[in-house]
């Protein structure tokens, strides 16, 4: 009895050979839901690459801080134990130099028996400086920096700092290039906790898988406040970026919508 096919192709055919010698097989039992245990595996093995969600904490109006940067805490903290949840689930946690230098956060994950991921940062002109908590304790960081960037500040990192050097698109660090360089160090999967600009670069990849959105009973209705997702431009509402709303929770007065990419 087996849920779901193991889609690797050298895994195939299992089933088949069991039949084969007469042993009965029962398949697709919890299918739907055995799929989603091995949502990263799947993705990985379809797509060769990690499976990628953003992680976001907004207002009912989808602000993630007012226009002066404050956000601490829009959520209650039952959401805020759930993200340390979702951090011990995920391989690596990616976020830009801009939100390390702004928010000076740990990336850590608080929760009793969980284990750190490995944190990246994006940091085009290597701007990020060693006495900021993200590099605090042994676990690995990668800083993805300008290809062109002089490779002489490294040096200031300890050894658990690694440097990715990447090619520039469009202005910014080419984000396929450096999930594809994450990937060949088996980064199986990503969680994003950035800033709206980040979030909405990463997003415009089409690499993102998923989008956990917790929503807290507040209402900002600042113009100049940050969205959880920037960087769009439509005219026409019908060119919006779609998802799939999977799951609706509670955790104390916030709601968590759980979505997929279309």
């Amino acid at each position: 009895v087996f849920g779901c096919k193991d889609i690797n192709p050298k895994a195939k055919g299992g089933a088949d050979e069991l039949k084969s010698n007469g042993i009965e097989v029962i398949e697709g039992v919890l299918e739907k839901e055995c799929q989603k245990l091995n949502e990263v595996f799947f993705t990985n093995i379809t797509k060769r690459r990690p499976f990628i969600v953003i992680k976001s904490a907004a207002t009912l109006d989808g602000k993630v801080a007012t226009h002066t940067g404050s956000s601490k805490w829009i959520t209650s903290e039952k959401s805020r134990e759930e993200v340390q949840k979702l951090r011990n689930r995920y391989d690596a946690i990616i976020t830009s130099g801009k939100t390390v230098l702004k928010d000076n956060p740990s990336l850590t994950c608080r929760m009793e028996g969980g284990r750190n991921p490995i944190k990246v940062i994006v940091d085009k002109n290597l701007e990020l400086t060693p006495d900021l908590k993200v590099f605090e304790g042994e676990e690995k960081v990668i800083v993805a920096c300008d290809i062109n960037s002089d490779m002489i500040k490294a040096d200031e990192f300890s050894e658990n700092v690694e440097f990715i050097p990447c090619p520039i698109k469009f202005g910014h660090i080419d984000l396929e290039y450096l999930i594809k360089k994450l990937y060949e160090q088996k980064i199986c999967s990503i969680l994003c906790e950035s800033g709206g600009t980040f979030a909405g670069a990463l997003l415009q990849t089409g690499m993102v898988d998923k989008v956990y959105q917790f929503i807290a009973p507040k209402i900002l209705g600042d113009k100049k406040a940050t969205g959880f997702i920037e960087g769009y431009t439509f005219s026409d509402i019908n060119d919006c970026t779609k998802v799939k709303i999977e799951s609706i929770k509670r955790f104390g007065e916030d709601i968590l919508l759980e979505m997929y990419a279309c």
